[in-house]
């Protein structure tokens, strides 16, 4: 099961699903609520809720457990899902996310302050741009800076806000020493969208995490370096019982 960061869908693990069909196995990738193809009902957006309902998807789809795999907004829900139902969670793998975001330098609360300016008084779309850059800042990523606007423009802009909110208040470092499940985090060492001691923190706080870390990637590290992703993914899947490929 992947699951998106936040501005994101489901087509940012293209290369992930390829890999891991061509493996034999069964992937599943979602539109978050308000993301995507999937509208959002209801008057929240959480994510504790998000969870809930892609758990409810689960059940109607597998009576198996299944490894779930997030992406920063995403490894957040990964990380709740695995809290709240870990009976149903065989893996967990946290890619380029935290347990707690907290500005810690000047220069965070700039960018954060800049992206709530820019989007009041300069509109979504400026905003858009300012975290395309931020995440593909390298001249030959303009494609992708291309695809990441469209992909935050198309987001229920409601969601988007709320999502960030939640993104700020998340905070999972009391729960994740109980976790049982094999748990995989990768990171990508150049990424300029969560620090690196954020990601360590998330690292520490689960005793039975494996750490990759993959040099020249950035926050985006599936679509950077897929490659060194996809065969990180499937040397962890091969050390869980039950879930080795032939």
């Amino acid at each position: 099961m992947f699951i998106h960061g936040l501005g994101a869908d489901a087509s940012s693990w293209v290369f992930q699903l390829q890999a891991l069909c061509q493996a034999g196995y069964r992937p599943i990738a979602v539109d978050l609520p308000g993301f995507g193809k999937t509208p959002h009902h209801g008057a929240y957006w959480t994510i504790r809720g998000v969870a809930y309902l892609i758990r409810k998807f689960l059940q109607e789809c597998t009576d198996e457990k299944v490894i779930v795999i997030g992406h920063s907004l995403g490894g957040t829900i990964a990380q709740q899902m695995a809290i709240d139902y870990p009976e149903i969670v065989a893996g967990l793998v946290l890619v380029n996310t935290f347990s707690h975001l907290r500005p810690h330098h000047a220069s965070e609360w700039i960018y954060l302050l800049r992206r709530g300016l820019i989007t009041t008084f300069r509109g979504p779309a400026a905003q858009a741009e300012l975290v395309a850059r931020r995440v593909f800042p390298h001249s030959q990523q303009e494609w992708l800076r291309e695809e990441t606007v469209k992909r935050i423009l198309a987001a229920d802009p409601i969601v988007y806000r709320s999502a960030m909110m939640e993104l700020v208040r998340f905070d999972s470092r009391k729960q994740l020493g109980a976790l049982k499940m094999p748990v995989l985090v990768i990171r990508g060492d150049q990424d300029t969208t969560i620090r690196l001691e954020d990601q360590e923190d998330l690292i520490r706080e689960i005793p039975q995490a494996r750490n990759i870390t993959i040099p020249g990637a950035g926050h985006a590290v599936m679509v950077d370096q897929p490659a060194n992703v996809n065969q990180s993914l499937l040397e962890f899947l091969d050390t869980i019982p039950g879930w080795q490929h032939e």
